[in-house]
């Protein structure tokens, strides 16, 4: 919702059932909000608590470290709401790219999915880069947005089930071309 706590309409997290998610799932793409959720204060302290030195994504860092080492749920019913305002801090596209990136490093150089699964990484960083590249279309700046969608297909051209990523058919092509639009 936005500050005055009207609908924005964005992309659900879809999930017909509740189901289990793996240490690469969240690798891959975090598919819950962090404020949605619960877990025991003893998991959160074998785990190493929250990682001070990450100003953003902390929070995927320790559901990553979380996840390698215990069972987690996804849970199909939505259960919170979330506001969304412009300073929000995942509204700083250079900041959460960093973190993110040493997040991904992270959990690779931890091999919570082995390293000679080099295509599980490429695809990682395919879609690290497609995130990276909305984020900067947020704050408009069209030619980093172009750079990071580039690099995105670049690392894997195409995923060929995009809907568990809860994303359309096509849809870093169609976002490219948006971006490219909006450069011009």
């Amino acid at each position: 919702m936005d500050r005055e706590s009207n609908d924005l309409r964005l992309k659900r997290i879809i999930s017909e059932r509740d189901e289990e998610i793996t240490c690469a799932d969240i690798i891959f793409k975090t598919r819950f909000p962090p404020s949605a959720v619960v877990a025991r204060r003893e998991a959160l302290q074998a785990c190493g608590n929250f990682n001070p030195e990450l100003r953003s994504s902390e929070d995927r860092d320790m559901w990553i470290r979380m996840a390698a080492k215990y069972r987690v749920f996804l849970h199909r019913e939505r259960l919170m709401l979330m506001r969304r305002h412009p300073n929000s801090m995942s509204k700083n596209a250079d900041r959460m790219k960093h973190n993110i990136r040493k997040v991904l490093l992270n959990a690779y150089k931890n091999e919570f999915v082995p390293r000679h699964r080099l295509l599980f990484w490429l695809r990682v960083y395919s879609f690290y880069y497609f995130q990276t590249a909305w984020m900067y279309y947020e704050e408009r700046r069209y030619g980093a947005a172009v750079r990071d969608m580039v690099q995105s297909l670049l690392l894997w051209p195409c995923f060929l089930r995009p809907k568990p990523l809860n994303e359309p058919a096509l849809f870093r092509l169609r976002s490219l071309i948006r971006f490219s639009v909006q450069r011009a």
